[in-house]
């Protein structure tokens, strides 16, 4: 049962994270990078707007998603 499980779910090991980060380049590598240090999911990056991030504080507000096309607010 799923529930019974304490470990982290992790699907790529750091070595294929370098394999896939060495084989990226610009905006895709940045993205991928965002994703795998922070969790972000794909759509939420893609609904991220400049006023969603505080570069003083360090932190991004995640509060919507962009799922086929749609804007989804969390």
């Amino acid at each position: 049962m799923l529930d019974d499980v304490d470990e982290d779910i992790f699907p790529f090991s750091k070595d294929e994270i370098k394999i896939i980060l060495d084989k990226s380049d610009g905006y895709l590598k940045n993205f991928i990078m965002l994703m795998y240090a922070t969790g972000i999911r794909p759509g939420e990056i893609i609904a991220l707007n400049w006023s969603d991030i505080s570069f003083e504080k360090k932190q991004k507000y995640i509060s919507k998603t962009i799922s086929l096309g749609k804007n989804n607010m969390s």
